[in-house]
């Protein structure tokens, strides 16, 4: 069955009668495709009527026969919607506080639909108040989707709405009305692993099926069709890239959420959604138990136990008869696994991986940005730190590439600045009673948990820990005159180090690991997280040239061979060096002795249970403490890998003093 376009997109001669046409539909002289080029911008109206007039036109031949679609703009949208898509490009006036949910399908659009709603709406409807619109309503009654109401009316009057107005939307990004794009407005994206939105996609069209067109769809032809990209608003890959990439370019004006670790932690994930909607919960509603009123009144629990969600269509889709409990049919992730069979899951992962090459590597969740390879969980808030941290002159940050030393020196300089404060034999001293991660945070973690965190109030000397690349660390940091410490380590060390440090991520994730081959090939070229690893050491190396009173430049292997030469130059340079009389009382080494692999890795601090400071990805403590030895490579690298990797090391590093390996 071919797909054609008229005035009103494209339409099947089957399903004419079925989308609202009278007789057998429009005769194929009148069908023009418009397949191959973009929806027509906001203002250019008068071109989407003279595009491709007449002619022998080239008809899409992909079907998709439960749900009729037509690939417009490089995507395969609804066509009853296309209409109201190009309307709302012409017409719609934006106001700086509207709001825009959107999402590619069955990634989680009811459910972010109803926290925005109840997020935004919480000053007039209290989650447990028995009238709250959610429980007489559905979430898509709530929150409307722009595209059905130009398609119902290419002339709505939005204007007496009061604000915020909070739109939803499956239009990709590159076809929004300029107004949205121009306007300061917020726009949330969620996104979801493609594997469960295949599925959920396939049983939602297996419903409106029964409702619409009662034509049989089996999972292998849907499966087929999802891999090519053919679904709604697919490929779902292009479709969350150009949200992606606008978040990375706007980070104040686009948020980009994963459907998995918000369900992994929903109630962060709601802060995190009210801090980016202007609407931080005070700390009164957080004492009165509003976060977790909202979690609940918006879980999937929740809302399918409501009779609004259970009977009947959905009365604000005139397009096409959609029953409410399509809405709601799992909500968990790794659904798939009951539905897909191994292959199938493969192959959608292998999609995926080949799709996002180059914009952020899928398996180890990175994205490039500026030259590094910076973790997907990380990447917002190192870029608003970067914009709103300020520093004061006596501020300490504790820098170093991942897996070189980070837990080791953050010891170091928690006992060596608090030594008057925590005597290193005090049972009670913060090192025995916390991990090092804990007293010395990420300022990464800290940025990505809140956008506009309470630093200021903070007593100095504030201590901070960042993976960040020189080049991209708050200027402030850079420009305040506070001390930078950074340490590195041998490549092949840190590879073997980080290699194992995933494999103990995975599996507290329960996600399969990249295999070691695979992330050695990554590694060498640059393919891990903060990495290239000899970039991210010469942006500290010639900046500690440039200014060594401000720039501690730190080896771990020198480290470990003369460790009390290493607590004395450490305290030296943090301005706190030891006085003759500690000396005397062997302070330098009962610090040095608290502070080594030995003693951290014996308490039970560090061995139990997942850090409590890292709220982004589960990271068991005992992780950070493996073998803590130099040269630890040799018993896991082929010499022809150990070659490799010093080879790449000293072109790397040629002409420009510094020795790693």
């Amino acid at each position: 069955e071919r797909l054609h376009t008229t005035d009103r997109g494209y339409w099947s001669k089957a399903s004419w009668g079925l989308l609202g046409g009278s007789g057998s539909g429009p005769s194929e002289e009148s069908f023009h495709s418009h397949s191959d080029r973009p929806m027509a911008p906001a203002g250019e109206e008068g071109r989407e009527e003279e595009a491709n007039p007449g002619g022998n036109p080239t008809f899409p031949t992909e079907e998709h026969r439960s749900k009729v679609i037509c690939q417009h703009g490089g995507f395969w949208v609804l066509p009853f919607w296309l209409p109201g898509t190009l309307a709302a490009q012409r017409r719609l006036v934006t106001r700086p506080d509207d709001i825009f949910i959107a999402t590619c399908p069955k990634s989680g659009t009811t459910w972010l639909k109803a926290l925005v709603f109840s997020v935004a709406h919480r000053h007039l409807h209290r989650p447990s108040d028995p009238r709250h619109p959610l429980r007489n309503t559905s979430p898509h009654d709530c929150v409307p989707f722009l595209e059905e109401v130009f398609a119902t009316d290419p002339d709505p009057n939005l204007e007496a709405l009061p604000s915020p107005r909070i739109w939803s939307v499956h239009t990709p990004y590159s076809a929004l009305p300029a107004a949205v794009r121009d306007s300061g407005c917020r726009i949330v994206y969620v996104t979801r692993d493609p594997k469960d939105v295949c599925v959920s996609l396939f049983y939602m069209a297996k419903t409106v099926e029964y409702y619409a067109a009662k034509i049989p769809l089996t999972m292998d032809k849907f499966f087929g069709l999802f891999c090519q990209g053919i679904h709604l608003y697919g490929p779902i890959w292009e479709h969350a890239l150009e949200y992606w990439n606008e978040s990375l370019r706007r980070p104040g004006e686009v948020l980009f959420l994963a459907y998995e670790e918000m369900k992994k932690d929903p109630l962060r994930s709601l802060r995190k959604l009210a801090e980016f909607l202007g609407r931080p919960f005070s700390a009164e509603e957080e004492r009165e138990g509003l976060v977790e009123e909202i979690s609940e009144l918006c879980s999937f629990r929740s809302l399918t136990g409501l009779a609004v969600n259970k009977e009947g269509l959905l009365e604000r889709f005139t397009s096409i008869p959609l029953p409410r409990n399509s809405f709601f049919r799992r909500g968990e992730v790794g659904d798939w696994r009951n539905h897909l069979s191994p292959e199938m899951a493969a192959r959608l992962d292998k999609i995926t991986e080949e799709k996002l090459r180059g914009t952020g590597n899928h398996r180890m969740g990175l994205t490039q940005h500026d030259g590094f390879w910076i973790p997907n969980f990380w990447l917002q808030g190192m870029l608003v730190a970067r914009s709103r941290y300020a520093a004061r002159p006596d501020d300490i940050f504790v820098a170093s590439t991942h897996k070189s030393g980070t837990t080791w020196l953050k010891a170091l300089v928690i006992s060596i600045t608090q030594r008057r404060s925590h005597s290193p034999r005090d049972p009670r001293h913060p090192l025995r009673t916390a991990n090092p991660h804990d007293c010395i945070p990420f300022l990464e973690e800290i940025f990505t948990a809140d956008e506009d965190p309470d630093v200021d109030g903070l007593p100095s000397p504030r201590i901070w820990s960042v993976h960040t690349p020189y080049s991209a660390l708050p200027e402030s940091a850079r420009s305040s005159g506070c001390r930078i410490v950074y340490i590195i380590r041998d490549p092949k060390d840190v590879f073997v180090s980080y290699f194992r440090f995933a494999h103990a991520v995975a599996k507290a994730s329960k996600v399969a690991p990249v295999n070691m081959d695979e992330a050695f090939e990554l590694f060498c070229t640059g393919v891990y997280p903060f990495g290239p690893i000899w970039e991210h050491a010469l942006e500290y190396w010639n900046e500690s040239l440039r200014r060594p009173d401000k720039v501690l430049f730190l080896q771990y292997e020198m480290m470990k061979g003369e460790p009390l030469g290493a607590v004395n130059r450490l305290a030296a340079f943090l301005g706190c060096p030891f006085s003759v009389e500690e000396e005397k009382e062997g302070l330098v080494e009962e610090i040095s002795e608290l502070c080594s692999f030995q003693s951290l890795s014996s308490l039970e601090v560090n061995k139990e249970g997942d850090l409590e400071t890292l709220k982004s990805v589960s990271v068991p403590r005992r992780s950070f403490f493996r073998v803590g030895q130099v040269g630890d490579w040799k018993n896991h690298l082929s010499p022809a890998m150990a070659e490799r990797l010093d080879m790449i090391t000293e072109e790397k590093l040629r002409g420009t003093g510094l020795k790693l390996s």
